[in-house]
């Protein structure tokens, strides 16, 4: 809220709770007023009010309302960022494990970042191998490990990844190209076969009803040309019978 931000900096912890208190009594006086203002057309209390705003802003030692809106937008793009990051790391892992994105960034991964970064500070190059093993085992890709685990992190944690050295990267890359890694390959190709499945079945369905209709059309159509001819045939009876009749 502007009173919360207003308040936020520049204050020891326990003077911040007070001043945000103190302004929120502040700020309902000065909603009565505005209540009064608009449903009732009491504009003579238009100065009250705007007394009342003037305390709120004398009590949380700020600005109420200040452009707060490019630093919200900028926190929010990185939020939205890391979100896409963490779906994306959670489908590469459904094939070895069923986990959601909420599930993967509370239970998950932090300990599994963990777990993929101790072999390679404590041996740098020779703990490639095992952090490259223990990813292919998760059905990670390199970008999950070297982009998303090293973005998505609390403000103001370290960033453990800078303790890597240039030839342990590199050592790295090198070894992940040159490995195949048949986890990734399978996510893809399962992917792409269950949404095969899913149009062909689709398309079956869509077939089947198509001749149904077309059957049920086929039939509806015999039995109006059915009743047609019978009519048919019995006014020509009808007209034989009657000549007869007059001869």
């Amino acid at each position: 809220s502007a009173v919360q931000a207003s308040t936020r900096m520049g204050k020891p912890h326990d003077e911040v709770l007070q001043s945000l208190s103190d302004a929120s009594d502040a700020a309902c006086d000065a909603d009565i007023a505005q209540h009064y203002i608009r449903g009732k057309q009491r504009w003579d209390l238009l100065p009250t009010a705007a007394a009342l705003n003037l305390r709120v802003t004398t009590l949380s030692g700020g600005s109420i309302g200040f452009a707060g809106f490019p630093e919200w937008l900028g926190k929010n793009s990185t939020r939205s960022k890391r979100g896409r990051m963490i779906s994306e790391m959670s489908i590469h892992m459904r094939q070895f494990s069923a986990v959601s994105p909420k599930s993967l960034r509370l239970d998950f991964f932090d300990p599994l970042r963990n777990a993929l970064l101790m072999p390679l500070l404590q041996k740098q190059k020779d703990g490639v191998p095992e952090t490259i093993k223990l990813m292919d085992q998760y059905g990670l890709s390199r970008d999950d490990f070297l982009e998303t685990m090293q973005e998505v992190v609390l403000e103001g944690t370290p960033n453990r990844f800078d303790k890597l050295t240039a030839v342990t990267k590199r050592e790295f890359t090198r070894l992940y190209n040159k490995t195949q890694h048949k986890s990734q390959g399978l996510v893809r190709d399962d992917a792409i076969v269950g949404l095969k499945k899913k149009k062909s079945k689709k398309k079956n369905e869509n077939e089947e009803d198509d001749d149904n209709n077309s059957k049920s059309d086929n039939d509806e159509i015999m039995e109006l040309m059915q009743k047609k001819q019978n009519r048919k045939s019995k006014s020509t009876r009808e007209g034989k019978g009657k000549g007869k009749a007059r001869r």
